[in-house]
């Protein structure tokens, strides 16, 4: 029989959850990382999972768009009202967003991406004419940008940074912050205004 639980008492659970989910994500990987494993570290039944989660699946999908509804949060603050946004600084802010610290999705491996490929529907995740539109309407809010950049060439940019962390264990870790770094500054010149003259 399912526990009753508050709200406040859901919500928590639920923080606790993806705080839980985001941590083993980035120690053990999505892969390794089980049901039971992330109950345990909540300190909740597994049943309490399923009434949050019908499947790990789902909850994979869940950490993903909780990251993604957190960073248009930080958008709209970021916009504060206004229509368009400079490209200097909607690059600072993107930039921010890809960091080991507030992205586990940079801490996944090769074996991590393999099973989210096979698990999760491409629909919701990995379908490259979903990212197209989301980049598309994103630089249709920016100011100072090229007339001819081709969008596919932004999103390979940055599926490059992920492509480049899921291949962690045989880079320079240490040096993979600077790289992604080179790869934001290169996304930066190919869209700054006046670079398609040079």
């Amino acid at each position: 029989m399912p526990a009753n639980f508050t709200q406040e008492q859901k919500a928590e659970i639920r923080d606790r959850l993806f705080r839980e989910g985001e941590r083993l994500a980035r120690q053990v990987g999505l892969k390794k990382m089980t049901i039971s494993r992330l109950t345990q570290a909540c300190g909740i039944a597994q049943g309490t999972f399923y009434q949050f989660f019908p499947s790990k699946e789902n909850f994979v999908l869940a950490m993903i768009g909780r990251m993604n509804e957190e960073e248009d949060k930080q958008l709209m603050q970021l916009m504060n009202g206004r229509k368009t946004i400079p490209l200097k600084e909607i690059m600072e802010w993107y930039r921010s967003l890809f960091t080991f610290e507030n992205n586990f999705l940079l801490c996944l491996t090769t074996e991590d991406f393999l099973w989210m490929k096979t698990h999760l529907s491409r629909d919701m995740i990995f379908n490259p004419m979903q990212d197209m539109a989301m980049a598309q309407g994103l630089l249709q809010m920016v100011d100072g940008i090229r007339e001819d950049y081709d969008v596919g060439v932004v999103v390979n940019m940055i599926k490059s940074i992920y492509a480049m962390t899921e291949n962690q264990d045989s880079f320079c870790k240490e040096a993979l912050p600077v790289n992604i770094s080179l790869v934001f500054d290169s996304l930066y010149r190919y869209l700054r205004k006046g670079e398609e003259e040079k």
